[in-house]
């Protein structure tokens, strides 16, 4: 019989994804195509969702006693795992995620050490560094009084805590105030992070596939969006985290030249004396003026004794809210109250410029182009005469691969809908994304809290009255840790972590409508149909 060949009509069908797992990204990888597989030859979410999922889960979880539980779970079952032998659903189940649980107890262990929590107490590790101002002297291991380096009291390199935060913190009045601060903006740092690295993988799929339109009319406008509104605040937070705030109020505080906090170390600059004796570290009379004249209490602004002439109402020499910073972006664009730096105000008009300017051409330029390049095709001048970049040119060969060839055939109105949908999409999810990612806080403020009433509940009131009841308050303590922390809150951390991963982060770059490749094989047909 001769051979008979079947023409297939473009566009082609998409081509199987497939990749090769072993027992470690196996379970990361069915994480990824339990929301959608990935298309093919496109940037694989679960490389990235390896390393970042149990970290997350680890900042959420944040507990060295709890993380320590976790983690020797995973080694037990590691080590107890059997290749070939089922246990269950229930427990073939956990045994492949055996590798992941380890990491995220591990992750949790590390994010324990950072927040210095253990069962909700703090861990005097390295020997607090913070005393009572007026202490002269502290008490030694061995009982013995030993003189405080007075750098210790001016905020030296000495004075701050060799790894996580002092546990000093723990039984401070202003403990919740601190932490909330801390974990709030930390987990605004790590969300905006991980969502513009999500968008940068947007850029390298445009760049592997050579779709010009995607990578100049999507991939860069995003960010330049992303960065003049987002990335700057994570600026503006390490900005203000790593400025010497003692030294700038001291710049704008009028001192006595013979008092005890005349040169103080904490001062940065040089010390000016004035002719009144009563003037600020960099020479600013604050009893006579220029003319001589005894000055008035309304002259006495933080704005005159300030010498850094940032603008606003501290001109730099107070730290300012963030959150207002933040807003004032938008609602009153070109000044800045509290500013951190010189040129603030004009440089966030600048960014919310761009910022706007970005959104119209990543609504309407790759719409134009597209439907240009379909007029060109169909006036019979063939792409090769035009010089609009086509969207599916150099890809893989598939008409519906890419995002550009999904569009191939329908109207500018109906490309443009498609273009506002991914628009409204991104910018709108820039901004809900951001405060989903407050979750990191808030589940490990949870945390934290839920382990702290426990301890006092059952233990801290059990423990004072005899042997008895500190035995019947450690049972219950166990009991209720292991039915809430680290069996409820972990199952709840875990949920967290994957949403943060299937939504605010592949969101910015991930179709997920591939198709899974299946060999072909008799045993999988024969069972299936003996099913």
């Amino acid at each position: 019989m001769p051979s008979l060949l079947e023409q297939v009509a473009k566009p082609w069908p998409t081509p199987p994804t497939h990749f090769h797992t072993n027992d470690f990204t196996g379970a990361y990888q069915d994480f990824v195509d339990t929301y959608g597989v990935p298309r093919y030859q496109e940037a694989n979410p679960a490389l990235f969702t390896a390393a970042t999922f149990p970290f997350l889960f680890g900042v959420m979880y944040g507990d060295i006693g709890h993380g320590t539980c976790l983690f020797l779970s995973g080694l037990f079952l590691v080590y107890s795992y059997k290749p070939g032998v089922s246990n269950g659903e229930m427990l073939d189940g956990l045994y492949g995620g055996r590798y992941m649980i380890t990491m995220m107890g591990a992750f949790a262990i590390y994010a324990g050490f950072v927040y210095n929590d253990f069962f909700s107490l703090g861990l005097d590790l390295f020997s607090s560094r913070w005393f009572y101002p007026n202490q002269a002297t502290l008490t030694t291991e061995s009982g013995e009084e030993a003189d405080i380096d007075p750098n210790i009291l001016f905020g030296s390199a000495e004075s701050v805590y060799p790894f996580g935060l002092d546990p000093a913190w723990h039984v401070s009045q202003n403990e919740l105030l601190f932490f909330n601060s801390f974990k709030m903006k930390l987990s605004v740092i790590l969300g905006i992070t991980q969502m513009f690295m999500g968008t940068c993988l947007k850029g390298a799929n445009a760049i592997y596939f050579n779709q010009s339109l995607d990578f100049f009319f999507e991939f860069l406008p995003m960010v330049v969006f992303s960065s003049s509104l987002f990335v700057y605040m994570i600026f503006l937070i390490m900005y203000k985290w790593t400025t010497n705030w003692n030294s700038r109020m001291l710049s704008a505080t009028c001192l006595d030249v013979d008092g005890d906090s005349w040169e103080s170390p904490d001062y940065e600059g040089d010390w000016v004396e004035c002719d009144s004796g009563y003037c600020t570290p960099w020479g600013w009379d604050c009893k006579v003026d220029d003319d001589g004249e005894d000055r008035k209490s309304s002259d006495l602004t933080t704005l005159n004794k300030c010498p850094l002439d940032y603008g606003g109402s501290g001109d730099g020499c107070q730290p300012g809210a963030l959150i207002t910073t933040l807003i004032n972006i938008a609602l009153q664009p070109g000044q800045v109250d509290d500013p951190l730096f010189a040129g603030q105000a004009g440089l966030q008009t600048f960014l919310l410029l761009a910022a706007f300017v970005s959104v119209p051409i990543l609504l309407f330029a790759k719409p134009y182009f597209m439907s240009r390049g379909s007029a060109n095709k169909g006036g019979g001048r063939g792409s090769e005469n035009s010089d609009t970049p086509l969207h599916d040119e150099g890809g893989d060969g598939n008409g519906d691969g890419h995002g550009g060839g999904d569009h191939g055939d329908e109207s500018f109105g109906e490309i443009l809908i498609h273009q506002a949908i991914e628009t409204i999409e991104f910018v709108l999810g820039m901004v809900s994304n951001t405060a989903s990612y407050l979750r990191l806080w808030a589940l490990s403020l949870a945390h934290s809290k839920l382990a702290g009433v426990f301890w006092e509940k059952a233990m801290l009131s059990t423990i004072e009255m005899n042997f008895f009841a500190a035995f019947i308050g450690y049972a219950v303590f166990a009991a209720v840790t292991c039915a809430v922390l680290l069996m409820m809150d972990v199952l709840e951390c875990f949920l967290h972590a994957l949403r943060l991963h299937w939504v605010e982060f592949q969101n910015k770059f991930y179709k997920a409508d591939g198709v899974k490749f299946l060999p072909f094989s008799f045993a999988m047909i024969l069972k299936s149909a003996s099913d």
